[in-house]
C-alpha cells in the first residue's frame, strides 16, 4: 500500500510542478558526421549566429557577462563585450531564468556563438558555445571558412 501511495504522491506531484520545471531540450549532434557532414553542421551555426569570437570571461552577475575579445570571426564586436545571460528581472523585484540559459565561469575562456543585439545578445545551450579549450579543432575550421576580423592585434 505504501508503494501505490508514494506513486501516487510523485505522480501528483509532477503534474503540480510540470509547467514550472520544463528541462531544455537540444537537439543533439551526430557523432558520426562524415567530415564533409561536420562542415555543413559549422557553416550553418556560423551563418545563423549574430556574432562568433573567442573571449575570456572578466566579470559575471545574474544578468550580465562580459568577456574580454581575443578573437572575432563574425560580427561587429569591440574588446570588451557585455552580454546577457539569460537570466530577466520580474516586476515583482524576482529574476527568472532557463535552464537553456549558458552558464559562463569567470575567468574562463570560451568560443561563442551568439544570437541577438547589443546587450540582448546571448547564447543558450544548444548552441556550439563551449570552453575553449574543447574547440581547438573547430578554430582551425572557422579560420578555413571565415579568416578572423582581427588577428594578432587590438580590436577597435
Amino acid at each position: 500500500m505504501r508503494r501505490i501511495a508514494f506513486a501516487f504522491f510523485v505522480f501528483s506531484f509532477y503534474f503540480l510542478v510540470a509547467d514550472a520545471a520544463v528541462a531544455c531540450v537540444c537537439e543533439l549532434p551526430n557523432r558520426n558526421l562524415s567530415v564533409e557532414e561536420a562542415r555543413v553542421a559549422l557553416v550553418k551555426s556560423l551563418d545563423e549566429a549574430t556574432a562568433v569570437f573567442t573571449g575570456q570571461v572578466v566579470a559575471l552577475d545574474t544578468f550580465t557577462v562580459r568577456f574580454k575579445v581575443e578573437n572575432v570571426w563574425k560580427g561587429e564586436i569591440q574588446d570588451d563585450l557585455i552580454m546577457s545571460t539569460g537570466a530577466k528581472m520580474n516586476d515583482d523585484n524576482t529574476s527568472t531564468s532557463s535552464s537553456c540559459d549558458y552558464r559562463f565561469e569567470k575567468g574562463e575562456k570560451y568560443i561563442v556563438y551568439a544570437y541577438g543585439i547589443g546587450k540582448e545578445m546571448q547564447v543558450h545551450k544548444c548552441t556550439r558555445t563551449r570552453l575553449l579549450i574543447h574547440a581547438s579543432k573547430e578554430l582551425k575550421e572557422l579560420d578555413e571558412l571565415a579568416p578572423r576580423e582581427v588577428e594578432n592585434q587590438e580590436l577597435h
